[in-house]
């Protein structure tokens, strides 16, 4: 079975159980009365700490609230209170999204919706989200506080603009893709093209220098060599 028709099946059992298992009230964000639940959770998040940060990011090098972190600190408030929350994978409008769902010994509920973002298409990849959206649904449900909370800093924080040495880097690696290709036009084109955005101080200084002796080298080998 190729990789079309393993998608093409996957898809469509999808398709199927989501038909099947699809309560109607799927979409709704709380039960008919909701009021038992307030008044338990209410109490249970006078008991709530700040959920601690013992879980490590290597890329970002900082620590954040990981998911052992937020079962630690709700477990017990939340139990004492007849509270619980679960988080599942739905399919809605054709996209995978997580579904949290606060629950009450009472029947009552409210749920929240977080978009399940895959990079990949395989089950690492679906893991790592679901992991994402049971903490960030737990906490956001439940109105606990979490010790990695920036007040929304990091969502206002415009984005980091590349440097003069990546702008020339980046100028540099299409002109050499051209070398490789043995394309003269095109090499010659992106030569043009670096000359003109050093005159417009667009990047930095001797980057056309650079360029030049590489187009140079490049086909002057070529023409040595016949």
């Amino acid at each position: 079975m190729n990789r079309a028709d393993f998608d093409s099946l996957v898809e469509e059992t999808s398709n199927a159980v989501c038909q099947v298992v699809k309560p109607p009230h799927i979409e709704r964000l709380e039960s008919d009365e909701v009021d038992q639940l307030h008044a338990a959770l209410a109490t249970a998040q006078a008991s709530f700490p700040v959920i601690g940060k013992n879980s490590t990011n290597p890329h970002f090098r900082s620590s954040y609230s990981g998911m052992d972190d937020v079962k630690k600190a709700l477990s017990q408030p939340l139990g004492d209170n007849n509270l619980s929350v679960t988080v599942q994978p739905v399919r809605m409008d054709g996209e995978w999204v997580a579904r949290g769902v606060l629950r009450h010994k009472s029947g009552q509920w409210i749920a929240g919706f977080l978009p399940l973002m895959l990079m990949k298409r395989d089950m690492q990849a679906l893991k790592s989200a679901m992991t994402y959206a049971q903490r960030t649904l737990t906490i956001a449900l439940t109105g606990a506080a979490s010790g990695d909370d920036d007040d929304g800093n990091a969502a206002c924080e415009p984005a980091k603009q590349p440097s003069a040495s990546d702008k020339s880097a980046a100028a540099m690696s299409m002109l050499k893709a051209a070398l490789d290709g043995n394309d003269e036009t095109e090499a010659r084109k992106v030569l043009a093209r670096i000359k003109l955005r050093e005159s417009e101080k667009a990047l930095p200084k001797g980057t056309s220098t650079k360029a030049q002796k590489m187009f140079d080298e490049t086909f002057a080998t070529e023409t040595a060599n016949g």
